[in-house]
């Protein structure tokens, strides 16, 4: 039997390690708080009033008035969730860019999607013959940006895992090679094309489970985590659980939402979210993860075929009206109390809050535009500091005409909004704060204001340095253009002018040759006259025909090496020739077969602005053709840059 003294010493000792223990969960508690988890759910084209939660408790329909989305309510009740909140851009890709630079889509001249390039179908029929030509959008996210998840990797604890799952539409490698250690590849809308149906449309449920799966392994190996779900949902073409849309057809419509596929997908989609919830709520982890909720653009409204109704905000996608870049904006974590702010915010303020969430080391990186809204969000302060104040800027300087949009900018400022269209020169000023709709032009009634947002406007898009659309002034006719400008066809030949043949542009380019279009599914005919544009000469305004179409090069073709090899050699060669001023290449070079002979594409920018597309053929390793096209003004920078290109190309062994 154990003496009275022994088991007091017994009972000392126990009390003691149940202290060490107790010490030692307390310790391991305040580290995990140390080390939170972020999730950022970035749902596509999902409009502010889409959810059956009020966006703004005062705007009765900031809801929606059909669909449902228990679960994203959810989230909303444990959230603070921002009345005006926005997206960085009127259309995905360069939001999503934005999200991960903590710039804005103008700072990075990623103002349009990859596929938005002279050459591809997107280009030729969104651009041509308008009035304006728009800047050529930077085609991938460029290596020298730093992104959330090279950031996370570089300058916080080794620990931390980073994933991307979902849509990435950024090029430029994809998600691995900027930062991710996890992640679907360099995924875009195409990538959902085998997700059209039951069980898993738009591949809702398989980014969900993914996100899922990485969790419980980060769980398990005990490490933090940064997660992106970049859902293909709610973009186009719409599809849904069969069972869903039953559901929906079923239900009396509203009287703004009327879609029962579109509300089947919100719905599917909204039950992801709910699995993501209770998956945290099961690995024990809610209480330290912050969760972003938002979207990319504003509800995507087509003029023949709308998916969704923004009302009471102004049109959709596309467009710098509320309804194109007002969303869904929700941020929950530990320590922050759920509410409603009336704060502006934008996507570019995410980075910053990411870094302050995860105590990133050193300085922010160059020309962050985002602001950190922890602060705020913590009940610090009731502003935002950002590189620009309080002003919010947008910049869309593309034409997208299924959508009637053209190009147009943006500044809020205060409860003020001035837009700006740069096609018919005009400017609209709205107050928000009783106008939430830009129903009422205030500009007459508030003269010095509409200037003095102007004067700023203009300020921010030359400081940031953002590209803008040009006249698109007029063609010179063949006949008028100086005859030294236009060398023999056989050597450099020079498009003389953009035709437009039902939105598309055929090219002054040798016979033989062919439009390069990624996507090309047409041919047109010079000698058939229903291609031709109202008060078309074919005597004074000739061009070749369109005829057959390239063959894109796989890797495993026995010519690529080689084409490959002349493509570098080009490029190299564009870059040492300082023939005309502000010349840079703004794609890489691509490999194609033209009528049988091996030949590259690439495009030159002249200031960022005016382009020319140049191609390149090889006949038995020489060069046998270099052709070009873009603006008149630029004849004459471009033919020594092209000259140049096939003299060093031909000497080349």
């Amino acid at each position: 039997m154990q003496s009275l003294a022994a088991a007091s010493v017994l009972a000392v000792i126990a009390s003691l390690s149940c202290y060490s223990s107790a010490r030692a969960s307390t310790a391991e508690a305040d580290a995990e708080k140390d080390r939170p988890n972020i999730i950022f759910l970035l749902i596509d084209d999902q409009g502010w009033t889409d959810l059956s939660s009020r966006m703004d408790e005062n705007i009765e329909d900031s809801t929606s008035d059909y669909y449902e989305t228990p679960n994203i309510d959810r989230l909303a009740r444990q959230s603070v969730r921002f009345a005006n909140g926005y997206s960085p851009s009127p259309i995905c890709a360069p939001s999503r860019a934005s999200y991960l630079t903590g710039k804005s889509p103008q700072q990075l001249r990623m103002t349009d999607i990859p596929e938005s390039r002279p050459g591809s179908r997107r280009f030729t029929d969104l651009y041509a013959g308008k009035r304006l030509i728009p800047p050529q959008p930077l085609y991938g996210l460029p290596d020298e940006e730093i992104t959330i998840a090279e950031i996370i990797r570089d300058r916080v604890d080794a620990d931390y895992a980073t994933a991307h799952f979902g849509k990435w539409h950024l090029a430029g490698g994809g998600p691995g090679r900027h930062g991710f250690d996890i992640h679907d590849g360099s995924t875009g809308n195409h990538n959902v094309a085998a997700h059209s149906e039951d069980p898993n449309p738009k591949d809702v449920f398989g980014v969900t489970g993914r996100a899922i799966a990485f969790m419980k392994s980060q769980v398990h190996s005990k490490r933090p985590f940064f997660l992106q779900l970049s859902h293909y949902a709610n973009h186009v073409p719409l599809a849904a659980l069969n069972e869903t849309i039953e559901k929906y057809k079923s239900k009396p419509k509203g009287e703004r939402h009327t879609n029962p596929v579109y509300a089947a997908l919100n719905e599917n989609l909204d039950s992801s979210v709910g699995s993501l919830l209770d998956a945290l709520e099961e690995l024990g982890i809610r209480d330290n993860t912050y969760i972003f909720y938002t979207s990319d653009n504003g509800g995507s409204k087509n003029i023949k075929n709308p998916s969704t109704n923004n009302l009471p905000l102004r049109e959709g996608k596309t467009w710098v009206y509320e309804g194109g870049i007002r969303v869904p904006f929700m941020i929950s974590g530990p320590g922050l109390e759920p509410g409603r702010s009336d704060i502006p915010v934008i996507g570019w303020d995410f980075y910053p809050t990411f870094c302050a969430i995860l105590q990133c080391r050193g300085a922010l990186p160059n020309g962050i535009e985002g602001g950190n809204l922890m602060p705020m969000l913590r009940g610090e302060d009731s502003t935002v500091e950002r590189r620009h104040g309080n002003a919010l800027v947008w910049h869309f300087p593309h034409y997208l005409t299924a959508k009637g949009s053209s190009p147009q900018s943006a500044i809020r400022v205060g409860d003020f909004k001035l837009i700006r269209f740069y096609h018919d020169q005009q400017s609209e000023l709205f107050d928000l704060k009783n106008d939430i709709g830009e129903t009422i032009d205030v500009a007459a009634q508030y003269p010095d204001l509409a200037a003095r947002l102007e004067k700023q406007l203009s300020a921010y898009l030359s400081d940031i340095g953002a590209a803008m659309p040009i006249d698109n002034t007029p063609r010179t006719s063949p006949a008028n253009i100086d005859p030294s400008l236009i060398p023999s066809p056989t050597e450099v030949s020079f498009d003389t002018r953009h035709t437009s043949v039902f939105s598309k542009i055929s090219y002054r380019i040798p016979k033989g040759w062919v439009v390069i279009d990624g996507e090309s599914d047409w041919i047109a005919s010079s000698m058939d006259k229903q291609f031709w544009e109202p008060g078309f000469n074919p005597e004074v305004d000739s061009y070749f025909a369109v005829s057959g179409l390239p063959h894109y090069l796989s890797l495993d073709d026995k010519q690529s090496n080689r084409v490959r090899t002349l493509a570098e050699i080009a490029l190299e060669t564009l870059h040492s020739l300082e023939i005309a001023k502000g010349a840079t290449v703004t794609e890489p070079p691509v490999a194609l077969e033209l009528g049988g002979k091996d030949a590259i594409a690439f495009v030159v920018a002249f200031d960022d602005q005016l382009l020319y597309q140049v191609f390149v053929s090889y006949e038995e390793g020489k060069v046998a053709t270099v052709a070009g096209h873009g603006p008149n003004s630029q004849l004459a920078s471009i033919k020594p840059i092209v000259a140049g290109i096939a003299s060093t190309i031909s000497a080349s062994p």
